[in-house]
């Protein structure tokens, strides 16, 4: 034991010795470094003060690690109420994605485009050859056909000179039937001139020779003009023959006439639209210039774009990390504040014990985003976390009779199960059906945290 002394402020009161119990209080002190609780009674240390004043002290601390841990546990679980992070991440990423192939869609466009402009400037060069290949073509044609028509005209021609020609043989004709007609009349009277020589004897013999002379030419006269008849008949049916082929032939060369106008008309026609695809291709050609540099223009800020998605998703990543790694040191110092269990009453506990499940939830979560690695096996084992431990313990004894305390253990161990299923869907690659699972953490963690809220208004 030992003294201590305490002066009253009343000068006439004698002074009061007032004996302290120094082991309880050295124990007392111990049990705080130790970061116990540890309550006295005034017959314990010996003075009513110092014990009010010790277990004020004490309230007080306790009152304080409580706030510091809630506060701390409030903080966590508007942490692990940061869904969004995932959804920016997943929305980043895609946005990226989609960026990424408009930046090569964009690239092979403006590759197309250039290739589009150079065929659109060889097509303008070979249109442009073409228009004017076509225009020579046109001009031959032309001359070819002032040629065709002097052709056609030269030949009628010549066909009604035949047919002159023709029309005078006839008239030849004519004249050697009229030869023809003094020949057998010469004959006739050779005939009678030899008759007549014959009659005079021997002064008649030189008139007979005279006669027999006439009628020799006469007979040779017949004969030619029969020959140059037979000649004249011949050359009418050589001319005849030639009229017939060369009307024939004018019949058809008319035709072809018509026919060759007929084509250059169309080749007019296709000269004429010729000029216009060329003068359509060459704008065309401009306006595909035109748009190859707007759609290298494009490419040249997609890919700039581009560029700052590929920040910003590589900051949202590291943002998710950070927020994650920020998570885990708040939840480790928790951890340590709990282990100072002798601070903390039943109802803070269960505070404590809604906010490790949202933890959980919180890493499954992180798992998906790729921040976190869990053991499915581990986290199917309700009874081993602090809910379990507290649930299945001594500490809790007290309570096990109420229903409320009863009706915990079957929404808590589907929670478990359902965060076992979450996990080991995604590790199957099924990110559908681990997010449905994870959606249904969510369901059986309201229903859990209600039923925790009504039991700690009963204890």
């Amino acid at each position: 034991m030992i003294k201590f002394i305490k002066q009253t402020k009343e000068k006439s009161k004698a002074e009061e010795n007032i004996i302290i119990n120094k082991d309880i209080l050295i124990e007392a002190i111990e049990d705080l470094l130790n970061d116990k609780v540890s309550y006295m009674e005034e017959k314990e240390i010996g003075s009513k003060e110092v014990s009010d004043k010790w277990n004020r002290l004490m309230d007080k601390l306790k009152s304080e690690k409580t706030n510091e841990l809630l506060n701390m546990d409030s903080v966590l679980t508007e942490m692990t109420k940061m869904n969004s992070l995932r959804d920016i991440i997943k929305s980043t990423k895609t946005q990226t994605e989609h960026l990424h192939d408009l930046l090569n869609n964009s690239r092979e466009l403006a590759a197309s485009s250039e290739e589009i402009a150079n065929i659109s400037q060889n097509v303008a060069k070979n249109t442009r050859d073409i228009s004017l290949k076509t225009e020579v073509s046109v001009e031959k044609m032309e001359k070819s056909m002032e040629f065709m028509i002097s052709y056609f005209e030269e030949t009628k021609k010549i066909n009604k000179e035949m047919n002159e020609v023709k029309e005078k043989t006839e008239s030849i004709n004519q004249i050697i039937e009229i030869l023809k007609g003094i020949t057998n009349q010469t004959n006739l009277l050779a005939l009678n001139a030899a008759i007549e020589a014959a009659r005079a004897g021997e002064n008649g013999k030189g008139f007979a020779i005279v006669a027999g002379e006439v009628k020799k030419l006469a007979e040779n006269t017949k004969v030619s003009l029969e020959q140059v008849k037979a000649d004249i008949n011949d050359l009418n049916k050589a001319i005849d023959n030639s009229s017939n082929k060369i009307e024939n032939s004018v019949g058809h060369l008319d035709t072809g006439k018509n026919i060759i106008n007929e084509a250059l008309s169309k080749i007019h026609e296709i000269s004429d639209s010729i000029v216009e695809i060329d003068e359509t291709i060459n704008q065309v050609a401009a306006n595909v210039e035109e748009q190859s540099a707007i759609t290298e223009n494009l490419t040249e800020g997609v890919e700039q774009i581009s560029k700052e998605a590929d920040f910003i998703k590589d900051k949202s990543v590291i943002l998710g990390e950070n927020v994650n790694d920020t998570s885990k040191h708040l939840h480790s110092f928790r951890g340590e504040l709990l282990n100072k269990r002798e601070f903390i009453d039943d109802k803070t506990m269960i505070e404590i014990y809604k906010t490790d499940h949202l933890v959980w939830r919180w890493r499954i979560y992180n798992m998906f985003l790729g921040y976190d690695k869990l053991d499915a096996e581990k986290i199917a084992d309700y009874k081993d976390c602090r809910l379990g431990k507290w649930y299945y313990g001594i500490e809790c004894g007290k309570f096990k009779d109420l229903k409320e305390f009863k009706v915990i253990e079957e929404q808590h161990i589907k929670l478990h199960e359902t965060a076992r299923q979450a996990i080991l869907a995604f590790n199957a690659g099924d990110v559908e059906k681990a997010d449905m699972y994870l959606e249904n953490i969510n369901v059986h963690s309201e229903k859990l945290f209600k039923l925790l809220d009504t039991l700690k208004k009963v204890i």
